[in-house]
């Protein structure tokens, strides 16, 4: 049965934490991460792996890590395979280890980084963060909307 945007509405209104909400999104933001990329963005396609340089925090670099991606000093190597290319940003199908069968995180416990323990609505729609489009951010009252297949900036 489908569940109405009003009642998924609702249903954010009343979740506390991500963990509420996995029976909706299915941990979309543990399945994949997405690089935002402009004209003065420097990535590199090989043959068989993406490279992007960024600077980044040692906790997006241990995230980026959970999720299998090869981090050296500002670089980023991902397969390529694992890359969709969009015009405005690389999103990367590689599920963070972390993730259980039923759509835990086995580091809930305080030992998750603080990039996926501090993701807020307010950190949501700071425009920082790609939210995927079944976050519960993107269907609580007062959060922006996003059209279908969407993904929002």
């Amino acid at each position: 049965m489908d569940i109405s945007n009003q009642e998924l509405a609702a249903a954010a209104a009343e979740c506390d934490d991500c963990r509420g909400w996995l029976e909706h999104c299915h941990a979309e933001c543990c399945r994949d991460f997405t690089f935002a990329v402009g004209p003065a963005s420097d990535v590199e396609f090989a043959d068989d792996t993406v490279r992007v340089r960024a600077s980044i925090t040692w906790d997006v670099r241990r995230y980026l890590e959970l999720h299998g991606a090869q981090v050296d000093d500002d670089c980023i190597t991902v397969p390529r395979e694992a890359v969709s290319a969009m015009p405005d940003r690389l999103v990367v199908r590689m599920q963070c280890r972390a993730l259980t069968r039923d759509d835990q995180c086995a580091l809930h416990d305080g030992r998750q980084p603080l990039c996926c323990s501090g993701f807020t609505r307010l950190s949501a729609s700071s425009g920082k963060w790609v939210v995927p489009p079944e976050c519960r951010f993107a269907f609580a009252p007062g959060a922006p909307r996003q059209t279908e297949g969407e993904l929002l900036r």
